[in-house]
């Protein structure tokens, strides 16, 4: 059985949207929000996040949302905290669950879970905009590492060989590039950083453990040095691949990317998203392509159109 199985989950059983509009969605479906700009699409998403994380003062293009949770027991929980995240001096979890927020679980809280199931809710997602997917590339300093949850993945990619060689198989295909994790010492620091190169110059790094290797890893450019496609591209992919989360919110993936290569990206996310829940705001037509000619089962699109300071859906 895989580890996963035993992994809580939370996902989206139904959305009340602004107009009254009831819509339900499966655990596994690729919900995708289309529509012209300033329609609500990246608002909608964004609602979506301030909910689960128990902020819902804001929400203006969603009434309610009901969950559908699965594994919510201590054992599952307490299973799932201890292969993803650490304990800081008090014993207590340390959770990044967005950019620098962090919420923290003591061990107490996992005694009494069935009261407090929303409490949980921010381990099990992740909220994937443009600005965040940038900031995923950059490199992470060891002596002042506030950006945990890029570390983890970083971490993830860089001691689980299978992880980075799956994602660099997407990224060849893409961009005709790969990636590896490095250890260097940036802006007078040593950094977690990842580096970019050839297929041949990567394959080295990440099948030999050699003093050489990772000196020629050192030489290789920076990822967060180059484009912002397919560093957007390397964060969705990495998150999708390396986290064990249930839902994802993402934010325009397309964005800097050509039409070929947004295209891929919507197949990779079908097929990297097995099992997940995923909505997206596009207005792409190559990424739905991308989406649909996957798996068009799992897709469900939904048009957002405003008129006169009202949404529908």
């Amino acid at each position: 059985m895989n580890d996963c199985d035993n992994f809580p989950s939370l996902t989206i059983k139904k959305i009340e949207w602004n107009d009254g509009t009831d819509m339900c969605f499966n655990s596994d479906d690729i919900i995708v929000l289309v529509g012209a700009n300033n329609v609500g699409k990246s608002r909608a998403l964004k609602n979506i996040r301030d909910d689960l994380l128990n902020n819902s003062r804001n929400k203006i293009v969603i009434n309610h949302i009901e969950y559908q949770n699965e594994n919510f027991d201590k054992e599952s929980m307490l299973y799932y905290f201890k292969k993803n995240f650490t304990k800081n001096y008090q014993n207590d979890y340390v959770v990044p669950v967005y950019l620098n927020h962090e919420q923290f679980y003591s061990l107490n809280e996992f005694e009494n879970i069935s009261n407090q199931e929303n409490r949980f809710y921010p381990v099990l997602f992740s909220f994937l905009s443009t600005e965040s997917r940038l900031n995923m590339t950059s490199p992470i300093s060891y002596s002042n590492i506030k950006d945990k949850f890029n570390f983890n993945i970083m971490n993830k990619l860089g001691f689980d060989k299978n992880t980075i060689i799956k994602l660099n198989e997407i990224l060849l295909s893409c961009f005709d590039r790969a990636i590896d994790v490095a250890e260097v010492e940036f802006q007078n620091s040593v950094s977690k950083l990842y580096k970019f190169g050839t297929k041949e110059e990567i394959d080295e790094t990440i099948n030999s453990d050699t003093r050489s290797a990772r000196e020629k890893l050192k030489k290789l450019e920076n990822l967060n040095e180059q484009g912002d496609g397919i560093r957007s591209a390397v964060a969705i992919l990495a998150s999708l691949i390396a986290n064990d989360h249930s839902l994802y919110l993402i934010d325009e993936p397309e964005t800097f990317l050509h039409p070929p290569q947004a295209r891929l990206l919507g197949n990779n996310i079908v097929e990297l998203s097995k099992n997940k829940q995923c909505f997206i705001s596009t207005h792409n037509i190559d990424l739905i392509r991308g989406l649909l000619e996957k798996r068009s089962s799992r897709v469900k699109i939904i048009k957002i159109d405003r008129e006169n300071n009202s949404n529908h859906f």
